[in-house]
């Protein structure tokens, strides 16, 4: 998640929720290609495949990350909106 320490700082039940849908799509995503999550602290994840073809099958992820990336500065737009609509 872009900027993870920062959105936990200004709004952490925001920035839970959005994580936490986050790592449901990759946890579904590792899992249809029979992977699994060796660990997955903070905003980190780390997933093992038992083969090549699975783990470079992954790399089509860079859709999860542009989708994530886009929904992390919505969630900043609507904190500055929320923000600008307290003042």
């Amino acid at each position: 998640m872009v900027a993870y320490s920062r959105l936990m700082g200004e709004n952490e039940p925001a920035t839970v929720r959005t994580l936490t849908e986050y790592r449901q799509i990759f946890f579904d995503y590792v899992e249809k290609f029979r992977g699994r999550i060796v660990n997955a602290p903070g905003d980190s994840i780390l997933a093992e495949f038992g083969s090549v073809v699975d783990a470079y099958s992954v790399r089509n992820m860079s859709r999860f990350f542009s989708a994530s990336s886009r929904t992390t500065r919505n969630l900043e737009n609507t904190a500055r909106l929320w923000a600008a609509g307290e003042t």
